[in-house]
């Protein structure tokens, strides 16, 4: 059964898109099977995940039909994306009205279609929209953990020391970076040989530094 992590905050530009794909992307590189969910109306998500989401299904269309297929998009071999949809502002509001007469069932409907597909995956990542609203409760209901991004530079360090100590633990160090025009992040799993460099506007474009060096954790 996966692992469900809900990366939220009311305010928008913390990095909780960037937190989702750069992490589902260091796990898929570690061998690990990750779906993400795009549950922002604004789909920047989908955007990042570079996936061809081009006729397939997103999220509005599992909360509004129960009987069709969830078939995730692939991005590459261990990573998968269900997309988001603007249209997932109109469902926002139909929820909250639904809340109103079946507020048990209208907070788990993204909890029930997680269910049907959660055993095919080690880890679920969901990206949310800022703000609050029925879609964000339907969120934290069907997570299992809870990541909440409060500033970019606070954002990559716990970052780093959730990925240290649990995503990359055989890696010797793990070092967060601020750098460039506006602080762009990005995070170095350094290995004996290799600095592996994501940056945090494109996770899925690796650099690779040859290094002569063994980096220690401190």
């Amino acid at each position: 059964m996966a692992i469900k992590i809900a990366v939220t905050n009311h305010k928008g530009g913390v990095g909780k898109t960037m937190t989702t794909f750069n992490l589902g992307a260091a796990l898929a590189e570690l061998g690990e099977k990750v779906l993400l969910i795009d549950s922002d109306g604004q789909c920047n998500l989908t955007m990042q995940s570079g996936a061809n989401v081009e006729g397939a299904s997103n999220l509005s269309t599992y909360l509004n039909d129960d009987d069709v297929e969830i078939k995730p998009v692939s991005i590459n071999e261990n990573l998968w994306i269900i997309p988001g949809s603007t249209a997932l502002d109109e469902d926002a509001h139909n929820i909250e009205l639904s809340i109103e007469d079946d507020i048990n069932g209208a907070t788990h409907y993204l909890a029930d279609i997680l269910k049907k597909i959660e055993n095919s995956y080690n880890y679920i990542l969901i990206d949310s929209a800022p703000g609050s609203g029925a879609i964000l409760v339907n969120v934290i209901v069907a997570a299992d953990k809870i990541q909440s991004c409060t500033a970019a530079y606070i954002l990559i360090g716990q970052f780093a020391q959730f990925a240290a100590r649990h995503v990359c633990p055989s890696m010797d160090s793990v070092v967060p970076l601020l750098f460039g025009q506006h602080n762009r992040a990005c995070v170095c799993f350094v290995s004996a040989h290799t600095i592996h460099l994501y940056r945090a506007t494109a996770f899925h474009r690796k650099t690779q530094i040859p290094v002569g060096l063994t980096y220690r954790a401190a």
